[in-house]
């Protein structure tokens, strides 16, 4: 299952996996987003991945590989947008960090637009640097992350 919200302020989309998950709902999302006339530029704004209450090792990784190759029809310029995974254990931060790798590798990603952490306030601080937050914006992206 993936929860879905958005945080106006600051532009962020926050994705939460729940069990039970599979990457296809990743791409579904999207999807659904653009046949109900969201436009592209609104998908490649930054985006923190919450994985901490799923376990990688239950889940197929060739969905997400699937997943990965599917990204390539959306284009070269859609490639940079800050991506934030949060994690709940270490298997999943090693798949997290592996997948990064290979996205960067395929061409789909610029690594340095990522970070995979199991700390929601290291997230949440990378995420509002890349986002060029205040303070108080901080905070409130903060309490929006936990």
């Amino acid at each position: 299952m993936v929860e879905y919200d958005y945080w106006s302020e600051g532009g962020l989309h926050r994705i939460r996996a729940q069990p039970p998950f599979n990457f296809r709902e990743l791409y579904t999302l999207g999807a659904r987003a653009l046949m109900r006339g969201g436009k592209p530029a609104e998908f490649w704004r930054p985006t923190l991945l919450d994985f901490r209450k799923v376990q990688i090792e239950e889940l197929d990784v060739s969905e997400l590989l699937e997943i990965l190759a599917r990204r390539t029809s959306f284009g070269e310029k859609h490639k940079n947008n800050p991506a934030a995974y949060l994690v709940g254990d270490l298997n999943t931060h090693a798949m997290m960090r592996m997948t990064t790798m290979y996205a960067e590798i395929s061409g789909l990603r610029d690594e340095n637009q990522t970070i995979v952490t199991d700390d929601a306030d290291k997230a949440t601080n990378w995420l509002a640097l890349a986002m060029e937050l205040q303070e108080a914006q901080t905070e409130r992206l903060r309490s929006f992350v936990c």
